[in-house]
């Protein structure tokens, strides 16, 4: 029987190799343009077994986030008797590629892989039946438009061997809170009509000599529209909004150092 010897450095690949399926490849979130666990998994197309399942969850949060603010999210896998479990995310800007959008965070203990994604290592993989990671997500210090966390994960057959895993992906959807930095005003804004169409009207307490600066942002977290007003000269202050398209838009409201953001409607 003849034996067949490989030279040392193809060993080294596949021992190298082998070695990083162990943690978790960081751009396989399943975002538009990115791929998914399944480029290295090779059970078929993502979400196709119905023994396992995936969620994204953010404790004691409705779907919305407040520019600065810091919030755990937790990607969650399940599978009966699965020992083995992985997972890849990002957060993203709805509509935008491979860029990501606030920043991500984990104590050491976690055992986590973090930069523009998070990921598992080696000793975060083991689960018996289910397994959840956590990592903190700090969103934009300005409002973004609606936002995407996506993630990927892996339920293995604990084998070593690609085949025979099981992939799924997940994504939570997050738009700017209605509200924001309302702790940082002094007293109430007030902005009507709301839905409107050609005028804005804002009326406020302002004091001080600073002016008031008003900025419209688009879903997509674009700036449209921006005017300084003396409001010593113009009360209510007045914003025109006819060159905007129909759609949902924030008016972020800055006077001195005060700040806050409230929501409008163009139909």
């Amino acid at each position: 029987m003849k034996k067949i010897i490989l030279p040392a450095f193809f060993v080294a690949m596949a021992s190298s190799l082998l070695f990083s399926m162990h943690n978790g490849a960081l751009n396989m979130t399943g975002a538009p343009g990115e791929l998914d666990c399944t480029s290295c998994h090779h059970p078929g197309p993502a979400n196709t077994d119905p023994l396992g399942s995936m969620q994204i969850l953010m404790p004691n949060n409705q779907g919305t986030y407040i520019p600065g603010q810091t919030y755990p999210i937790t990607v969650q896998v399940q599978y009966p008797g699965r020992q083995k479990f992985g997972f890849s995310a990002a957060v993203r800007q709805r509509g935008i590629q491979f860029v990501q959008s606030g920043s991500l965070s984990a104590p050491t203990a976690a055992a986590l892989q973090i930069s523009d994604f998070a990921t598992h290592t080696l000793p975060s993989t083991a689960g018996n039946g289910q397994k959840s990671w956590t990592f903190d997500w700090t969103a934009p210090t300005t409002a973004s438009g609606t936002l995407v966390v996506y993630a990927a994960s892996v339920a293995a057959n604990g084998d070593n061997d690609a085949t025979g895993d099981q992939v799924y992906t997940d994504s939570l959807v997050l738009s700017v809170a209605s509200s924001l930095w309302a702790k940082d005003w002094l007293a109430p804004i007030k902005l009507y009509p709301n839905p409107a169409t050609h005028q804005l009207f804002i009326e406020g307490e302002w004091t001080g000599a600073a002016v008031v600066d008003l900025k419209v942002y688009d879903a997509a977290g674009k700036c449209q529209l921006e005017q300084k007003i003396n409001p010593a000269s113009a009360l209510p202050l007045s914003l025109g909004i006819a060159t905007l398209a129909s759609g949902k838009y924030w008016v972020h409201v800055q006077h001195g150092n005060k700040r806050t953001v409230t929501p409008f409607f163009k139909p």
